[in-house]
């Protein structure tokens, strides 16, 4: 309705003045665009490299006790540790400190179950520090910082924000590093089953999240809990991240790996994908992938049913297309 288009204007404008507004010195304030150029900030090619480890999550409830730090606000620390012990190795550690996108969910506790709900937090990792606890406290305080902004803002406009301070991120993807990044990394922690798993008696021992690289942030790191561990997965460019970053400018194809010995076949998406956005758009953006793709094969599921979603144009368009 067009009361509820209002609702989001505040949001998109403070996330539009977070783009315009001078920067400032304080050290606890990360804003879109003032992250400095790293060797994660290039354009992306079809080779990846996927690294895991899992830590217990006592022993970081324990350190987050003792400092008066957070979960979220510790594996950020232990990934601030990591990018700039890699990023010394490879003399490649900028003056400045990286930033970091940090993804919020902002799911209202009645809401709907499908779908995403989130905005997003800008969090220093004080990478431009030695010693680990001055770069924890100063990693809790920029994350205050950003927390307690987003709490003065309604959900919706919560939503709003986040789309707006990063509007400019498709022309700057096109640019392939050419000007200063929005973010340096995104770490996403996302909570798992605090029940052990099962597959015919076996029983899951680790879970590790896979996520996806894009142009201008070549690296990707994205957690999840699993009943009382807490696994990292790290999903980056293997080209972009580490032959570029020493010099070479490689050809589309080097003709030895195993993306280019097996090219991958190119399929036209262009009518699923407007479909699919027509789907979004008449659900109402409130539903997840699963849902959607319930309604665009034409489902009989209950769900579907319920919400009247059976009666909407779209439902069943992509029957039988592969």
């Amino acid at each position: 309705s067009m009361g509820e288009n209002y609702r989001v204007l505040p949001g998109m404008a403070k996330g539009l003045w977070e783009l315009v507004r001078s920067s400032n010195t304080d050290p606890l304030e990360a804003k879109p665009y003032q992250a400095p150029k790293s060797m994660f900030n290039t354009r992306v090619t079809s080779s990846r490299r996927f690294a895991a480890q899992s830590f217990s999550l006592e022993r970081i409830r324990a350190v987050g006790k003792a400092t008066g730090a957070t979960i979220n606000d510790i594996v950020l620390a232990i990934c601030a540790g990591a990018m700039r012990e890699y990023l010394k190795q490879n003399r490649a550690l900028p003056k400045d400190p990286l930033i970091a996108m940090v993804p919020v969910s902002v799911r209202a506790a009645d809401g709907p179950e499908d779908g995403n709900q989130v905005s997003l937090i800008l969090a220093n990792l004080a990478t431009h520090i030695a010693d680990p606890a001055k770069r924890l406290k100063q990693i809790v305080g920029s994350t205050k910082r950003a927390k307690a902004k987003l709490q003065q803002m309604t959900r919706v406009e919560q939503i709003a924000y986040a789309a707006a301070s990063l509007s400019p991120m498709p022309v700057t993807m096109l640019l392939g590093g050419r000007t200063r990044p929005p973010f340096n990394v995104v770490i996403s922690n996302v909570p798992g089953p605090t029940e052990p798993l099962y597959w015919n008696g076996a029983r899951l021992e680790e879970m590790y999240p896979v996520s996806i690289p894009i142009d201008g942030v070549a690296l990707n790191i994205t957690l999840t809990s699993y009943v009382d561990s807490i696994g990292f997965g790290y999903t980056a460019c293997r080209r972009s991240v580490l032959l570029r970053h020493f010099g070479e400018n490689p050809p589309e194809t080097c003709g030895n790996c195993d993306n280019c010995l097996e090219q991958p076949s190119v399929t036209d998406v262009t009518e699923l994908a407007r479909k699919l956005l027509s789907a979004v758009y008449r659900t109402g953006q409130s539903f997840g992938m699963g849902h959607l793709q319930k309604v665009l094969t034409g489902s009989e599921d209950e769900r579907v049913r319920q919400r009247g979603h059976d009666r909407l144009s779209v439902f069943g368009i992509v029957e039988g297309e592969d």
